[in-house]
């Protein structure tokens, strides 16, 4: 019995199946991974963040994302944060940013891990990131 291993796509490869995709990929260094849909709990806790944050935001002349908007983290590395604070004029195109200084991921049991090593790694190279923060959607806890 053969192994066969999956095949990696090119960054343009997967920018163009996602932009004909209905759902939401991230990529790195060549491998796709679906994104799962979140729960209400996790939805809410985006929305109270995000509803905390704007208006400030806004006064400091920065945009606020949310999850539906693609991140460039590195250069073979997209991500879709929870939300991202961006107060530069770094976006490439329609659908993707760069350079957030604000990343917050909320995490979950099956983002815990990720979003707390791979992540966290890519992360640490954008030169604007001022902060990674992490909030537990299973206990009131802020990392």
């Amino acid at each position: 019995m053969t192994l066969k291993l999956p095949q990696t796509l090119s960054v343009e490869d997967y920018l163009s199946f996602e932009q004909q995709s209905d759902k939401r990929y991230e990529y790195a260094y060549g491998y796709i991974y679906a994104m799962a849909g979140s729960t209400v709990e996790h939805n809410e806790i985006i929305t109270n963040i995000q509803n905390r944050l704007l208006s400030s935001a806004r006064q400091q002349n920065c945009a606020l994302y949310s999850e539906n908007v693609k991140l460039q983290a590195a250069d073979e590395v997209f991500y879709y944060p929870d939300l991202m604070l961006l107060c530069s004029k770094a976006v490439k195109g329609t659908y993707i940013v760069q350079h957030p200084c604000v990343i917050i991921e909320v995490l979950s049991e099956n983002s815990l891990r990720k979003d707390r090593l791979e992540k966290l790694l890519i992360y640490r190279t954008i030169a604007n990131l001022k902060l990674y923060l992490l909030v537990d959607s299973r206990q009131e806890a802020v990392i």
